[in-house]
C-alpha cells in the first residue's frame, strides 16, 4: 500500500514514544474536533509523541486541513492513500507509517480527553512493555440522556471496587464467560505496542463489521491485553458506521460465524448461545443475560459509560 505525504512539521525523529493515529475518510468536520482534542492534551514529562492523520480518500487535496494545522506546536504528519484501502487497510497503513514505540488509535469522529497522556504516560515509560492497553471512554449521543442502566448495575455490584485496580489484564476467559465485547472499539487512545502488532501480522480484514471484535480475540490469544480503568476519551454514538442498522445486523451475523472458536468447551455458553441470538425462550434469555452481566461487572470488565452532563455540555458541538 502506498501513501502520499501531504504535510509534515517537526523534526526527523526516528522513533517517538507514542504515535496517535487518526484514520479518516470523508469526515472533515468531526476530524477537526478529533485533531483539536489531541492538540489540547495536557503534557506528560518525558513522553515524545506525534500525530498522524491517514486519509483514505485519494481525491482529497487536504488543503483545508494543512492550512488549519500547519502551525501547531506538536509534530504532525498528514498522509493520503493513493487508493481507498478500506477501513482495516487504512488502519494498518497508519501503523506502517507511524514512528512510535506505541501506537494509539482515535477514530475521526471521537475525542481524547485532556488527561489522556497523564493517565497513559506512566505505562508508556514503564520498564514493562504492554502489548495492548484498552481505553475506557464516555459514550456521547447527539442528545444527552443519563446512563441509569450503568448506574444501577454499578450500585448493585459496588463491592467490586474493593478489589478494582487502575489497570487489569483481560483474558479470553473473560470475553467467553461474559459473552460480551470486553474490549470495545479500538479508539479513544487504545494503545498497542507497535512491535506486538507487527508480530501479530497487522490487523486482519476478516468478518466484515466485526473485524475489530475478531482481531482483538485473535490478538489476545497471542499477546497480553490490559484494561485501563480511567476515562480518557469520548466516543460519539450518533456517527460512524456502527450506528447504521445494516451494519449492526452485519455485525451480529459476523459474530455468529465466530461462535465456534469462541465457545470452546464452555458448557454454559454452549447451552445458552442459541438463546443469545434468538432471545427465545424469554425466561432463559433473561437468566443468561443476568449471569453474563454479573460476571462482566463483578470482574471489572466495564470500560464505557454514558457521558456526564457537565462534560456533554462542554464537548457537544
Amino acid at each position: 500500500m502506498d501513501s502520499i505525504l501531504v504535510f509534515k512539521n517537526g523534526t526527523d525523529i526516528k522513533e517517538y514514544d507514542l504515535s496517535i493515529v487518526i484514520p479518516t475518510f470523508r469526515n472533515k468536520q468531526l476530524l477537526f474536533s478529533a485533531i483539536d482534542s489531541v492538540i489540547a492534551l495536557e503534557q506528560y514529562e518525558g513522553i515524545s509523541y506525534e500525530l498522524l492523520v491517514v486519509n483514505n480518500n485519494p481525491d482529497d487535496d487536504m488543503k483545508e486541513l494543512v492550512d488549519k494545522y500547519k502551525k501547531v506546536s506538536i509534530p504532525v504528519s498528514f498522509y493520503k492513500n493513493v487508493e481507498n484501502y478500506g477501513q482495516v487497510g487504512n488502519i494498518n497503513q497508519g501503523v506502517f507509517l507511524s514512528r512510535g514505540k506505541y501506537v494509539a488509535f482515535l477514530h475521526d469522529d471521537d475525542l481524547l480527553l485532556p488527561n489522556y497522556l497523564n493517565e497513559i504516560g506512566p505505562f508508556i515509560i514503564s520498564e514493562q512493555e504492554y502489548d495492548c492497553i484498552v481505553a475506557s471512554f464516555y459514550m456521547m449521543a447527539e442528545n444527552y440522556s443519563a446512563d441509569f442502566k450503568h448506574r444501577f448495575l454499578d450500585v448493585i455490584t459496588a463491592y467490586r471496587y474493593l478489589y478494582r485496580k487502575k489497570i487489569q489484564e483481560i483474558t479470553p476467559k473473560d470475553y467467553i464467560n461474559s459473552f460480551y465485547d470486553v474490549y470495545s472499539a479500538p479508539t479513544c487512545g487504545t494503545l498497542f505496542l507497535k512491535k506486538a502488532i507487527l508480530d501479530y501480522g497487522y490487523f486482519k480484514d476478516a468478518h466484515g463489521a466485526a473485524w475489530d471484535y475478531y482481531n482483538y480475540r485473535m490478538f489476545n490469544k497471542e499477546k497480553s491485553v490490559f484494561l485501563l480503568h480511567r476515562y480518557i476519551g469520548i466516543r460519539r454514538t450518533e456517527s460512524g458506521m456502527s450506528n447504521e442498522v445494516k451494519i449492526q445486523k452485519e455485525f451480529l451475523e459476523d459474530r455468529k460465524s465466530m461462535v465456534q472458536f469462541e465457545i470452546g468447551d464452555n458448557k454454559f455458553i454452549k447451552k445458552y448461545n442459541p438463546i443469545f441470538f434468538t432471545k427465545r425462550p424469554i425466561i432463559k434469555y433473561i437468566i443468561f443475560r443476568i449471569r453474563t452481566r454479573l460476571y462482566y461487572y463483578s470482574h471489572n470488565l466495564d470500560s464505557t459509560i454514558g457521558i456526564p452532563k457537565k462534560l456533554f455540555e462542554i464537548y457537544r458541538n
